[in-house]
């Protein structure tokens, strides 16, 4: 009996030490260090620029719930490597979520950082990187004791697509990219709760490259996935390089090379661009449109950003290759009917929708049933971003169409001298010369082609030059039908006005 005890007793203590040892190991203990065991999906389209991950990318993951911290993950060309970032990430920060999912951002360069407010804001030299990046949003993921386990599956954001222009990497910071159907778009932040945030630019706004190895890559979000007319510009300094596709259609997600480009000069680039003749702006040597001082270049309507007739048929008259769309009746082309802003159905000037003002008459749709103003009340171009601006949509910010006091100050005797020929360069063309008188800037000059006004189908008073300002006239008629223009004679040069749905030459300026 006493063995039989002595057995029950030491049983007893077995059994009671192995629940000591089980207990000692589900106790985890406090802040330990979280594992991360997270993998990157390698698929062909993975990385925005080109095909693979490449050494020296980095990929933000933030979980939702968490303040301040956050993991990076690292390539270094052939495997990934993680940190901390924010404070060391340990199992007391897991422990006390409601929902295991992350975002994942990637960026084309190295980014600032910064946690404010709930969020984590994103820079490069203080600014916003409007460019392209990648990201994996609402991903489930899971913690097993002190290690988080799962995977990611970058890719672009909606409608983004990618330029890769070859050649330009060694100095690829003295570029800028801009198309008129290409938004840039930045990835400013991402909440605690998840949400990505981003700012964006006009259409067009201008894109530092950033380069690889045999050039550079811009990016952004497709302003339409139908087909249109394309016009891709590269500045540098002074000059510009113009690539045309028309009816094109891209498809957002690839990426679309450039035929390569020679940096320091060739036919594709137009050289000296900019005159500064000491006034308030820098003038653009040619017309929108033109690649060369002697051609007119394109007519617009006055903020229309595209001419109504095919590439190549400016000079046609009477005009009778339209883009689809812009025939408008018998006469076709720049009348009331075709005009953008323009209520639909209607032809009348005062059924135009946008940038109108109070009129004598009351006539305009701008009005309510008590004659009260509904209409805008907008003048200019820069009063809606510059989304209407033929230079900005088609050469990218910066760049502009003068406003009437820039004219102003041109047309100015006192800052400029303006010469009349028949014959510049030689080649047949009419004009002025326009000379700078300002001290320090003698010799500067522009040259400011005669080429007529489009009207309906027919180009007209081709001896003479009209040149649009960027604001509606507002003085005289009030009634929002007009812009104002530059007019010039053989023998004389002043602002005017023109119907706006007049085809007008157009010159740009840059700040």
């Amino acid at each position: 009996m006493r063995k039989l005890m002595l057995f029950v007793f030491l049983t007893a203590g077995i059994i009671s030490c192995s629940k000591e040892i089980i207990e000692t190991v589900e106790d985890t203990p406090t802040a330990v260090p979280m594992s991360f065991n997270i993998t990157v999906v390698e698929k062909p389209d993975t990385r925005a620029a080109k095909t693979g991950w490449a050494d020296g990318d980095v990929i933000y993951v933030f979980f939702k719930g968490l303040e301040s911290k956050y993991l990076t993950l690292s390539f270094d060309g052939s495997n990934w490597s993680n940190a901390s970032a924010g404070g060391v990430l340990t199992n007391e920060d897991f422990s006390g979520l409601s929902t295991l999912t992350l975002t994942a951002v990637h960026f084309p360069m190295p980014v600032d950082v910064a946690y404010d407010n709930g969020a984590f804001a994103f820079t490069k030299d203080g600014q916003p990187v409007y460019n392209y990046y990648l990201f994996d949003s609402d991903k489930a993921y899971e913690v097993l004791g002190s290690t988080v386990r799962g995977s990611l599956n970058m890719s672009k954001p909606e409608n983004f697509i990618q330029i890769h222009i070859a050649d330009i990497q060694s100095n690829v910071n003295d570029y800028s990219f801009g198309c008129s159907l290409i938004k840039p778009v930045a990835c400013a932040s991402v909440g605690t709760d998840g949400k990505i945030t981003e700012t964006t630019l006009s259409n067009g706004g201008r894109l530092k490259g950033v380069a690889d190895s045999d050039g550079a890559i811009f990016g952004g979000r497709l302003a339409t996935t139908s087909a249109a007319d394309y016009t891709f510009t590269l500045f540098d300094d002074d000059n510009i390089y113009i690539l045309k596709r028309v009816n094109k259609q891209l498809t957002p997600g690839k990426m679309y090379n450039f035929p390569a480009i020679t940096v320091t000069g060739g036919n594709n680039w137009i050289t000296g661009l900019w005159v500064d003749l000491g006034l308030s702006v820098k003038w653009a040597s040619i017309n929108l449109g033109a690649t060369s001082p002697e051609q007119g270049g394109d007519y617009f309507a006055w903020g229309e950003t595209e001419p109504k007739y095919l590439d190549g048929y400016a000079l046609e008259n009477p005009c009778t290759h339209w883009k689809p769309g812009q025939t408008g009746g018998s006469d076709g082309g720049y009348n009331n009917a075709n005009y953008k802003f323009m209520q639909e159905g209607q032809s009348s000037w005062f059924k135009i929708t946008k940038y109108t003002t109070l009129d004598y008459e009351y006539n305009g749709i701008w009005y309510d049933s008590d004659k009260n103003f509904i209409g805008d009340g907008k003048t200019t171009f820069a009063d809606y971003d510059y989304e209407d601006d033929p230079v900005w949509m088609n050469w990218g910010g910066e760049c502009r169409v003068a406003t009437i006091d820039e004219w102003r100050e041109l047309l100015s005797t006192s800052n400029c001298e303006w010469t009349w020929t028949e014959d510049y360069n030689g080649a047949g063309v009419k004009g002025w010369i326009v000379a700078s008188k300002v001290s320090g800037f003698e010799g500067a000059s522009i040259f400011l082609p005669a080429g007529g006004w489009r009207d309906g189908s027919r180009l007209q008073y081709t001896e003479n030059g009209h040149y649009w300002t960027n604001s509606i006239e507002t003085y005289t008629t009030k009634d929002s039908r007009y812009g104002q223009k530059l007019l010039f004679t053989s023998s004389s040069h002043y602002i005017n006005s023109s119907a706006r749905t007049n085809g007008l030459l157009v010159r740009p300026v840059m700040e």
